[in-house]
């Protein structure tokens, strides 16, 4: 907030903001007759849309006093953007302005009385925005009628946190200044012979220590070069090559502090020649490639370079400096940059972001670093680079190649673009695609000028950077096609919208046209535009550790990472198999398995989150909450901050119950016995379940050892995986006499299915493939009761006499709870645990950093939610509300403050996201569940209900047509089930989950009026296409809005009048 006055006396106090499009109409009010004589006839909207910065002042009522607005070009057309450096220098005298210290001034308006008070308020908010602003430039149309340091310090001193005042004793600060020698200074900014400023320089610097923790390869090991360095690491060929030609790494983000002049170098260069002038000046730097797990790196990157030479290096010991003066800190290492060419400063994770430190280089540490702190370094003889080759002392450093986009319409349609844009005021040429761009990490922290400087230069105004997965063959792996970028970190990532499933015949010329429908590799987009480049994303560096690639964990980074504001440095995943969706699409082994509908692979590639989180494969073995680190895989120790445990629940091995079938036991014998976990050595062809990588490994097991052999396979197990395995096995070739289905007892009434019409489908197409099937069994001994090595028989008991099966593979779907590794690493750090993991009602544990979410879970006993879990609901929720439960922690946005209603803290959450589940069952039927949150009851109970609302079907099951839709009492959808043989949009359906019937083109009128024969085909007509749209949620809120605005009202409240 700042005080201004107007020419008047009348004061105002003001608020600087980023300009947002709601603003213009108010800063059109602003304008006078003086504002087009400056500045031209201006369409605000449309200057905003390509302003590099664009502020707003604001009163205390949210009234607009000013704006102004910035680019980096002139602001009246005199001269093509991309020369306007040679014109400055034919036609003026200072030539000190270049694209890196230079805005323009485009447009300023205010309210009469306060131009003087608000633009120097805009001023100063400008140069503290952009560090290393110098200038600011506006041209004019000619018009004749125009005509003591201490005590200064001490307050600055005792406003810092308490880590100051806690970690040094109170006279420290008289000390720094009274003990300085050539190795320890103290530097003082002064504002007016007033002390506003203070930072505490040390030349000893623990190089040693920061080479064992930290990646220091690019910036020669803060060392002086000597003739005895050992600099050469082993390195793959193929990989470095791909790095070299585009390496970007998650954490290294590189920025560096210059007073350098700055050159641009632009022009043609012949082929090949741009990429070996870049090889050789970066050849014998270290990068490492983000996509690589952590524990991969470490295993792999043992070898580390030895320095020789002397300290290269200072570091800051201690910095206070108020946020008035941010714009004035770089200042000061131009008289401290002498014979060291880096600078260090050690940060605590916790710190939030300052603005010195964007100057500055975030080091990557090395995963066995035991440091508590960040090192970010910056060095002075770094040339920022420009336009499309940057050149440091004749060397090229940096280089960028752009072409236009020309799938601009495929963007525009499956990616929330809009969100950063308003396309309507962009011509197609001013879309420029991100090929390659490579950049020295000593000079990363000019990415932003860089990346400004090639929108301007090429007439661009956005630009769009891909990433393929990794299974896109000449995408991702190929370097001619892409590279990896150096400046995705400044760049936004874009999230996908959903698509409408067309029925492309039923259309006919009201299909779309193909450039929005055409079928082609999905890939996560990036992007960056003249608004954005100056805008700053604020970094956390809080590590924030999640174990458990589940779809909550991965719902949960998917929020943070499309958070466009912030850059989270340390997310890390530890999961077993490393992240999903690796595999290639459409693999047979997906159908092992249930499929949840929360994430499928054109998500995980439109995703690309091994582009933002560090992966540890391997399984959690153990907590340590006084050090806070999990231990994985009894070997490796991640440190955390905040800790995410979303592993759910898994198929264990079910230990047999040791029943001496001889002696023909029943179930109720051995009942108290079962179930319980097989603690002995897994027989090598026992199977269980969770993931891709497991039916991956069973797919390849059976290819080689049962498809084109004798013997049985057995599936065991009540569970709707046990039929989606069993069709498995039927489409690899495995004869149905072969595959016995063994069902242990129920555990409550209700069947997987809970449909007797879908069952009896199920039941005749099972037994038409001549796969056995046996009910209420359990398991009593492998081969002879021994533990085996190879499971050649099974036997099991029953309510009357048991019954034994020869066996080749056994996969057992019987038996799903914690793991028991994870369980003792929960029960070990004494995290209190009940069946689960016991939470709050805001996923907190009994440890305040560790939080928790999914079947994982149960809600502490003192909410009486009885059976309610989050395994009632959509995991996919779970994780975005988990996310944001957190995000508060992390986001320095304000936000408006209220107050919870009382009692509140003693209610779990609603959760109104469908559940969903499918598969393809025995017979090749498709299925589909779609249903509210809920506990499962038999739907014969729930139809008894007086308030169970309504139910259509058409089709029948054992027909393959099979639909039903159901409607509560309020004529809302609650629950769909499909049972069809012919593929179906399954996201065209989920669209369906909550919708009035009404806006279901007056379904239960075309139903009484025997309109409706299939809900297939009634769901492919062309109205239906309007429900499916992903923006149809939004168009429904803004016509509520209308509906209950004031002027609606009125006039409906007159015609009633009128009418009456």
């Amino acid at each position: 907030m700042t005080t201004i006055t107007s020419s008047g006396g009348t004061t105002e106090v003001v608020s600087a903001r980023r300009t947002e499009s709601r603003d213009v109409s108010d800063i059109i009010e602003l304008f006078n007759d003086f504002t087009d004589a400056v500045f031209g006839r201006i369409d605000v909207m449309y200057l905003l849309e390509k302003s590099n910065l664009a502020l707003t002042l604001c009163n205390e009522k949210n009234e607009v006093i000013a704006h102004a607005a910035f680019l980096d070009y002139p602001n009246w057309n005199i001269t093509d953007q991309s020369d306007w450096e040679s014109f400055l220098r034919e036609n003026y005298i200072n030539d000190k302005c270049t694209p890196l210290n230079t805005l323009f001034m485009h447009l300023f308006v205010a309210k009469e009385g306060y131009a003087a008070g608000c633009s120097q308020e805009i001023f100063r908010r400008v140069f503290i925005t952009v560090p290393e602003l110098q200038f600011i430039l506006l041209f004019i149309p000619a018009d004749e009628n125009l005509g003591k340091n201490y005590e200064d310090l001490v307050p600055i001193w005792t406003r810092q946190s308490e880590t100051l005042r806690e970690t040094y004793h109170e006279y420290f600060l008289a000390d720094l200044i009274e003990c300085q020698d050539e190795k320890n200074q103290a530097a003082v900014c002064e504002d007016g012979g007033t002390a506003v400023g203070f930072m505490s320089l040390r030349s000893q610097v623990n190089v040693s220590l920061y080479q064992e923790c930290f990646d220091l390869g690019p910036f020669h090991g803060l060392c002086k070069p000597h003739p005895e360095d050992i600099l050469k690491m082993p390195q793959k060929p193929s990989i470095q090559e791909g790095i070299l030609m585009g390496s970007w790494s998650r954490e290294m983000l590189i920025a560096l502090f210059s007073d350098s002049e700055v050159t641009v170098a632009c022009g043609e260069l012949k082929d090949g020649a741009v990429a070996e002038l870049l090889l050789d000046g970066v050849r014998g730097k270290d990068f490492k490639a983000s996509a690589t797990s952590l524990l991969e790196t470490e295993e792999t990157g043992a070898f580390h370079p030895v320095y020789r030479g002397a300290s290269n290096a200072f570091c800051i010991h201690l910095y206070c400096f108020p946020n008035l003066y941010n714009n004035f800190q770089c200042y000061i290492f131009r008289t401290n940059l002498k014979d060291k060419d880096f600078c260090v400063i050690l940060v605590p994770h916790h710190v939030p972001e300052f603005h010195l430190i964007q100057s500055f280089v975030r080091v990557v540490p090395f995963c066995t670093s035991k440091l508590v702190t960040c090192l970010v370094t910056t060095n002075d003889d770094g040339t920022p680079v420009q336009a499309f080759v940057a050149e440091v002392l004749d060397q090229i450093v940096g280089i960028s190649v752009i072409r236009d986009e020309m799938d601009i319409e495929y963007i525009r349609s499956h990616y929330n673009i809009e969100d950063f844009i308003h396309f309507n005021h962009y011509q197609p040429e001013e879309h420029g695609h991100l090929y390659h761009f490579v950049l020295n990490p000593v000079f990363h922290h000019y990415t932003k000028h860089f990346l400004k400087e090639i929108l301007r230069l090429a007439h661009k105004s956005s630009l769009y950077y891909p990433i393929y997965p990794q299974y896109v063959e000449g995408k991702f792996q190929n370097p001619c096609a892409h590279s990896l970028t150096s400046a995705l970190h400044y760049m936004v990532p874009v999230r996908p919208r959903r698509q409408i499933v067309y029925p492309l015949e039923e259309l006919g010329i009201n299909a779309p046209s193909e450039q929005v429908s055409k079928d082609q590799s999905r890939y996560s987009l990036n992007h960056i535009n003249r608004k954005l480049v100056l805008e700053s994303k604020t970094a956390v560096n809080i590590r924030i550790v999640v174990v458990g690639a589940s779809d909550v964990g991965i719902s949960f980074l998917e929020t943070l990472i499309f958070c466009p504001h912030l850059k989270f440095n340390n997310l890390t995943l530890i999961s077993i198999h490393g992240l999903p969706g690796k595999d290639l699409q459409g693999s047979k082994h997906r159908r092992f398995l249930i499929n949840s509908h929360c994430f499928n692979d054109e998500d995980y590639a439109q995703m690309s989150l091994c582009s933002w989180v560090n992966v540890v494969v391997g399984k959690m073995t153990g907590i340590n909450r006084a050090a806070k680190y999990v231990v994985v895989s009894k070997e490796k120790e991640i440190p955390y901050d905040y800790l995410v445990l979303c592993t759910g629940q898994k198929y264990q091995v079910l230990s047999p119950t040791g029943a001496d079938i001889s002696k023909l036991p029943t179930n109720a014998e051995v009942l108290s016995k079962w179930p319980q976990r097989y603690t002995g050595k897994v027989p090598s062809n026992h199977f269980t379940l969770n993931d891709d990588q497991d039916c991956l490994k069973a797919t390849h097991w059976l290819k080689e050892n049962l498809v084109n052999s004798e013997g049985n396979a057995i599936v065991y197990g009540n569970t709707m995986d046990v039929y989606t395995t069993v069709e498995t096995l039927l489409s690899l070739g495995i004869d149905g006499s072969r595959i016995h289905l063994v069902q242990p007892p129920l555990s409550s009434n209700v069947t997987c299915l809970n449909n007797n019409e879908i069952e009896s489908a199920v039941g005749e197409a099972l037994s038409k493939a001549g796969v056995s099937v046996y009910y209420d069994s359990i398991l009593a001994q492998w081969n002879e009761g021994d533990d085996p090595d190879l499971i050649t028989c099974a036997a099991f008991t029953t309510n009357r006499k048991p019954f034994k099966l020869q066996c080749s593979a056994f996969f057992s779907f019987a038996y799903r709870t914690v793991d028991y590794e994870t369980f003792k690493a929960i029960n070990d750090a004494c995290l209190v645990f009940d069946g689960r993991l016991v939470i709050d009602n805001e996923f907190c544990t009994n440890d305040v950093s560790i939080r928790a979410a999914g079947p994982l879970t149960k809600y502490s006993r003192r909410y009486y939610v009885g059976e309610w879990t989050h395994s009632n609901c959509s995991s996919k929720e779970i994780g975005f509300e988990l996310a944001a439960s957190m995000l508060s922690l992390f986001d320095p946005t304000p936000k408006p403050s209220s107050e919870p209603p009382e009692g509140t803290d003693r209610l779990i959450p609603m959760y109104n996201n469908c559940k969903i589940k499918g598969g393809v069952l025995p017979g090749g039927y498709i299925y589909l569940h779609i249903s509210k949150p809920e506990i499962p009851t038999r739907l014969d109970l729930e139809l008894a209900l007086c308030d169970y609302g309504m139910e259509i079907i058409t089709g029948e099951a054992r027909h393959g047509n099979y639909f039903r839709i159901h409607t509560n009492i309020y004529n809302m959808v609650e629950s769909i089930t499909c049972f069809s043989k012919e593929p179906f949009p399954v996201s065209n359906y989920i669209c369906l989950y909550g919708q009035h019937e009404r806006l279901l083109n007056d379904l239960y009128y075309r139903w009484n009026e025997g309109q409706i024969t299939d809900l297939y085909s009634y769901f492919r007509e062309p109205w239906s296409m309007a429900i499916f749209h992903d923006r149809f949620i939004d168009l429904k809120k803004e016509l509520r809005q209308i509906l209950m605005s004031e002027q609606v009202r009125k006039m409906t409240g007159e015609c009633i009048l009128l009418f009456r």
